[in-house]
């Protein structure tokens, strides 16, 4: 589905509710789905973002273990962890992203 998500922490830290308006508004597909995880050696749930056309420009977020914490007709709020790359091994931190579905422009 077209959503446009607004992540909610920073290295695992809640972002001020003030400041999420200023956040990076990220427009793309949104996907649900389980999947193998080799690196976790197990199946997971997997929200999945993905921007722009298929290629080398394209460019995907990933929220691990995703639950739904509210929605509406219009948005919705996924908690998770995401992992990032760090001194050549992940680290996962906590993750919330606001998802608002239909087109790009949506005023928070």
């Amino acid at each position: 589905m077209k959503a446009t998500i607004i992540k909610m922490r920073r290295a695992g830290v809640l972002i001020p509710r003030p400041e999420i308006r200023h956040q990076l508004k990220w427009h793309g597909d949104l996907t649900i789905m389980d999947t193998r995880e080799n690196g976790l050696n197990r199946i997971v749930k997997i929200a999945r973002h993905v921007r722009g056309d298929p290629g080398p420009n394209q460019s995907r977020e990933e929220l691990y273990e995703p639950h739904v914490i509210w929605v509406n007709e219009e948005r919705m709020v996924l908690a998770g962890f995401e992992r990032v790359a760090h001194e050549g091994r992940f680290v996962d931190y906590a993750q919330s992203w606001l998802c608002m579905i239909g087109p790009e422009q949506w005023p928070i």
